[in-house]
């Protein structure tokens, strides 16, 4: 947490927030993508069927988190 911090306020002055945390979350998938490759790709049929409710229901958190 304390690293995030510091790479943040450093790095305002250079880099726009929104494209942080784009960056941020990019190196993350990037990083777990190896480890859950193989399910995902045995779940494919069913992450294929769910995947709009489950962008409804993100998008339903991320409104009522505001």
């Amino acid at each position: 947490m304390a690293s995030n911090l510091i790479v943040a306020r450093g790095g305002v002055e250079y880099v726009p927030p929104i494209s942080l945390a784009f960056w941020r979350w990019t190196a993350v998938f990037l990083i777990l993508l190896p480890f859950t490759y193989s399910s995902l790709k045995k779940n494919f049929k069913f992450v294929k069927q769910e995947y709009k409710s489950c962008l409804l229901y993100t998008s339903d958190a991320a409104d009522d988190s505001l």
